[in-house]
């Protein structure tokens, strides 16, 4: 099952979250979406008879780029040609500037308030693209 279906006016979407990292190599056709998550999200799609699928990826600490925007289109041969885009994004979920001592003076919650909120408005920003 999909961590999220949603609905958007008359769009509707597929989300899911990954907790790996995404490589990038130029030269693969997969964008460097590993086949699993392939798999996966064509048999969500086809389950739930929805072709826009959103993969989210942790940003890496070398990557600065929030929402680096991946697409993959699939076509369904037993569907009369169905294409099928799966867009991977990654979104910050790691705070470079956070420090030991930040966790140590701080109450945890507001040593994460600055990342919560940025994470909320890629998300939206990702949604609102829809």
């Amino acid at each position: 099952k999909p961590d999220l279906l949603l609905q958007v006016g008359e769009i509707k979407i597929i989300a899911d979250t990954k907790y790996k990292m995404v490589y990038a190599d130029s030269s693969d056709v997969k964008k460097g979406i590993s086949q699993n998550d392939l798999y996966q999200m064509v048999a969500y799609a086809i389950r739930f008879d929805i072709t826009d699928i959103r993969l989210f990826y942790p940003n890496t600490v070398k990557e600065t780029l929030a929402s680096t925007i991946k697409t993959v289109e699939i076509i369904d041969e037993l569907a009369y040609e169905k294409k099928i885009f799966i867009n991977a994004h990654q979104v910050t979920i790691l705070d470079t500037k956070l420090s030991i001592d930040d966790l140590n003076t701080q109450k945890l919650s507001d040593c994460f308030f600055h990342l919560k909120v940025n994470l909320i408005n890629e998300l939206k920003n990702i949604i609102i693209d829809l």
